[in-house]
């Protein structure tokens, strides 16, 4: 019966926290673009910067961090909740849901590192060919396009 508690109170808890982090993350992004500093995460003044690839990439990787927080895990809070559930009998029930929560927002963050490794090369390939520097509007319609076509596979 104590241990029934105990989990109930973390389960209870955990989304809360969840909560708390969601808006904590909304107030930080709100903060960041009222005080004139969101410019610099842009990915043009990251790559235009100066700064080494490694700097800028850590940059992204702790802008994305807030991203998700404030964007991606309020979505995800129904399955976090469902996840909590199913494993709250678990023996190591806050272990496991904190391991969900950092495996969650790593393998984010490795699409944002990837993405960023990927935009900064298209940008290295615009800025040497001219005829598609001319052309820019050609790389978010092809982008749109290659999304659209994603979207009629079956994956």
């Amino acid at each position: 019966m104590a241990t029934n508690v105990a989990h109930r109170y973390f389960r209870i808890n955990a989304i809360g926290v969840l909560g708390c982090v969601i808006a904590a993350a909304w107030a930080m992004c709100a903060w960041v673009e009222l005080s004139g500093n969101a410019a610099q995460l842009h990915h043009h003044a990251l790559y235009e910067s100066g700064r080494p690839f490694w700097v800028a990439a850590l940059l992204v990787a702790a802008a994305w961090q807030i991203m998700t927080a404030a964007m991606m895990l309020p979505s995800s809070l129904g399955f976090i909740r469902l996840y909590a559930v199913t494993a709250a009998r678990a023996p190591h029930f806050p272990l496991a849901l904190t391991l969900f929560l950092a495996a969650y927002f790593a393998l984010w963050t490795a699409f944002a590192l990837g993405a960023f490794a990927a935009d900064m090369q298209l940008h290295r390939v615009v800025d040497a060919w001219p005829w598609l520097a001319t052309h820019a509007a050609l790389i978010p319609s092809g982008t749109l396009a290659l999304a659209a076509v994603y979207q009629f596979t079956p994956l």
